[in-house]
């Protein structure tokens, strides 16, 4: 077991299609971790949101509103090792392009519709349950 935290290299965390996301991966393990792998993730949806107002007004619609992908990359930051006992910086870097032919979204948060990024990292472990 352990903890994970994503710091990244920028204190103002807006950037713009084309930029590169710089950071590191905080990993915390007692005892060291066996790993396959150690993967980087970005992504970006348009979703509707549903609120307490908008319940009764949207709910025949919701079911058939797919989330609409703006971006999704994942890429290796470390390939598959050994972590030590203690706190081990990853660093990583991911250059933020939409996915298709879309343009990138701002992040807007409103009554109906959500757009949001995410950045995901992710410890494959080693064993027979995986991550």
């Amino acid at each position: 077991g352990g903890d994970l935290e994503i710091k990244l290299a920028r204190y103002n965390r807006v950037y713009q299609p084309g930029e590169v996301i710089q950071g590191e991966a905080h990993i915390t393990t007692k005892g060291g971790l066996s790993h396959n792998g150690i993967n980087l993730k970005a992504e970006g949806l348009v979703q509707q949101q549903l609120s307490a107002n908008s319940v009764g007004l949207l709910e025949a619609f919701s079911s058939s509103l797919k989330p609409y992908i703006l971006l999704t990359q994942a890429k290796q930051v470390q390939p598959p090792g050994k972590l030590g006992d203690g706190k081990i910086a990853v660093p990583f870097e991911l250059k933020l392009e939409s996915t298709g032919t879309k343009p990138l979204l701002d992040t807007y948060h409103g009554i109906y519709l959500c757009v949001q990024y995410t950045l995901t990292v992710e410890v494959l472990k080693s064993g027979m349950f995986g991550q």
